[in-house]
């Protein structure tokens, strides 16, 4: 069906499983959705009722106000109906299911059970904007192993292959850019410098990657074959007329051709920003990076960090980040209630910028934000080009609780790694709320800031004054470590 006019009876059903921005991500349920992928937000069209179902909204168009952003497969509830309206063709994929574990994994089981990252991404990740050179990149990596910092992987901005950020570029962009190269800034050797820092340091290295093009041939082919979105980034005034359309078929042909030859040149993954062009743009995208990689290899795990996500990438191998947060307490506060409600509505695998990313942390936010990491899918820190990046020695005395915090990460990597095998086989989270495991308790079933890391339930310091509350539902509780 289509339109206004499909409406399920309730009884004052709990909804979750929606998703969540900033504003609303302390709180696991909603009484009303409107399906969106933005920075720092993600909403989808899907939710676990304790009416005792889960329900999946799918609907062909995509909306929205110079960029198709917006889903239109709406729902709320008034407390005695759950009404849907929408626009274009409408399906609603209804699954019986006792409680919320249960609704999850027949959810999952719609969209797809969620890859397991290859091993590296359980580790530690090194983000900034600010590589300068390949001088300074070698330096960082020397630190890291110098210090005896357990780390895995380093992600480097736009500075990786090109030497120039384009956000001020015109629709035609420049003749100079260059979209599909490496910079001779940064990585002037780039296959023997990704030899060596994978054989010799152990280091995995991963690249951003923008969602349009910058070189104005290139943009002129793609604008004649059809490839490119309308609109861009209307907000904030860049990208007009330089977006690929990823969902064209002849697109993702022609872009994994254009890209394929970085994983044989040893970039590990990619970190995919700004996609939020339609609600589909990161889906499509990953699709075309994982081709990709198939075309030089069958059996590599496909893996990539996504600053928004739509309902079933997780079965490709794509992870998600909490897109671009401020170092702030509440934002630390937001993090453990973002990777819960985005768990719920279908990406496991949540990132955020440890310490955040628009401006310069402190250490003690710092501290508390690495401890919360080492309980998240993905632990990875970020920062902007201007502030001091969130690496160990930076820091003065923190330095010591923050190599602690990367310590007790490494520690549980074999735990976690079994516990994302097992989310593989049999759909249920690795990370969940309380509320999952006590349904019937009304004081544990509000809690976004305390959370099961498969058997461990994690109780951090959210607070500036280092003071916590936590809850302890019935039952015998040991301490952990």
């Amino acid at each position: 069906g289509s339109g206004n006019g499909v409406f399920l009876s309730t009884k004052a059903g709990k909804l979750y499983g929606r998703g969540s921005g900033k504003g609303d991500a302390t709180k696991l349920t909603a009484t009303a959705v409107n399906p969106y992928v933005d920075n720092t937000a993600t909403y989808v069209p899907h939710y676990y009722t304790t009416d005792g179902y889960a329900a999946l909204g799918v609907v062909n168009i995509t909306t929205g106000n110079g960029k198709t952003n917006n889903l239109p497969a709406r729902y709320g509830t008034d407390g005695s109906k759950i009404s849907w309206s929408t626009e274009g063709a409408f399906e609603l994929y209804l699954m019986p299911a006792a409680t919320l574990d249960e609704g999850t994994a027949a959810y999952y089981s719609l969209i797809g059970a969620p890859a397991v990252p290859p091993r590296y991404g359980f580790g530690f990740i090194a983000s900034r904007w600010g590589w300068e050179n390949r001088s300074y990149i070698e330096s960082v990596l020397h630190q890291f192993r110098d210090g005896n910092y357990p780390i895995d992987a380093f992600i480097t901005d736009f500075g990786w292959f090109t030497t120039e950020s384009d956000y001020a570029y015109p629709s035609e962009g420049k003749d100079y850019y260059h979209d599909f190269n490496f910079s001779n800034l940064t990585f002037p050797e780039p296959q023997a410098q990704l030899k060596e820092y994978r054989e010799k340091l152990n280091f995995r290295m991963g690249g951003i990657r923008k969602p349009r093009l910058g070189n104005t041939d290139l943009i002129k082919f793609a604008t004649a074959q059809g490839f490119i979105l309308p609109g861009g980034e209307t907000e904030l005034g860049y990208a007009e007329g330089r977006n690929l359309n990823y969902g064209i078929k002849a697109a993702r042909d022609w872009y994994a051709e254009q890209q394929k030859h970085y994983y044989p040149d040893g970039v590990s993954f990619f970190w995919n920003d700004e996609g939020e062009t339609d609600f589909y743009t990161f889906h499509w995208w990953n699709v075309a990076q994982l081709q990709s990689l198939r075309a030089t290899s069958d059996d590599t795990r496909f893996y990539s960090i996504n600053r928004a996500w739509s309902p079933g990438m997780a079965r490709l191998g794509a992870t998600v980040w909490t897109g671009d947060i401020n170092p702030s307490w509440d934002d630390l506060v937001n993090t453990p209630g973002m990777m819960l409600n985005w768990g719920l509505a279908g990406a496991p695998y949540v990132a955020c910028d440890i310490g955040g990313f628009t401006g310069e942390s402190s250490a003690d936010l710092l501290t508390r934000w690495y401890q919360v990491g080492a309980f998240i899918p993905t632990m990875r820190v970020h920062s902007t080009k201007d502030a001091t990046p969130h690496f160990p020695w930076l820091w003065g005395d923190a330095g010591v609780n923050l190599q602690a915090a990367l310590n007790l990460r490494y520690q549980l990597l074999p735990y976690h790694y079994s516990l994302a095998h097992r989310m593989y086989k049999t759909n249920r989270l690795w990370m969940r709320p309380l509320v999952a495991e006590y349904p019937e308790d009304a004081t544990a079933s509000v809690l976004a800031n305390q959370w099961f890391d498969g058997d461990l339930m994690v109780a951090p310091v959210l607070n500036q004054d280092s003071t916590k509350d936590v809850y302890l539902p019935k039952g015998e509780w040991y301490s952990f470590n």
